[in-house]
């Protein structure tokens, strides 16, 4: 979940020999982009998270938004990649490799600081949604509309002056350091 409606609490509460667990789960993106401290992202660089929306003929308006993380966030502090969510439950997700493959953002990838995108899909047009997602509810068809928003999404990531300069400022700060 990446934007649940509410924090929902869970206990585990089967009968087995060990710890009792309760946690309260508040979302993926809200773990992402909010810090320990007083509700400020610590994790994130400057200027993030950002927002945008999608304007797809025939598909609808598909607001997102972008989240990139600082260098050294570790991997299990930080979910990343380009996620599909309908009412804050992800549904299916772009490649691994989308970012340093459609996007060539190297600097962006992996444990360099990686890039969050979640796209909210639940303003999608339904009967283009009910083909987009798959029944599992965990996978996205590749067809036509999928074609096209990845298409689009590339365009509008690739040319997001913020992930430029990020990039850019990484990538010479790696030339430095070799």
């Amino acid at each position: 979940l990446h934007l649940p409606a509410l924090p929902f609490r869970l206990d585990e509460t089967r009968p087995y020999t060990g710890n009792y667990f309760s946690t309260t789960v508040s979302g993926g993106w809200d773990a992402a982009t909010t810090g320990e401290e007083d509700g400020e992202s610590t994790k994130l660089e400057d200027g993030f998270p950002a927002y945008a929306e999608l304007n797809l003929d025939g598909i609808g308006t598909l607001p997102y938004q972008i989240a990139v993380y600082k260098e050294g966030t570790k991997k299990r502090h930080a979910p990343y990649g380009v996620f599909f969510t309908v009412n804050g439950q992800v549904h299916g997700s772009l490649p691994a490799d989308f970012v340093s493959r459609k996007l060539r953002f190297d600097y962006l990838k992996d444990d360099r600081g990686p890039l969050l995108v979640s796209i909210d899909c639940t303003s999608m047009d339904l009967i283009v949604r009910e083909d987009f997602f798959m029944a599992s509810r965990d996978r996205v068809r590749r067809n036509e509309d999928y074609n096209e928003i990845e298409k689009c999404l590339a365009d509008e990531l690739k040319n997001h002056p913020g992930l430029q300069a990020i990039n850019q400022q990484r990538r010479q700060k790696e030339m430095k350091r070799t």
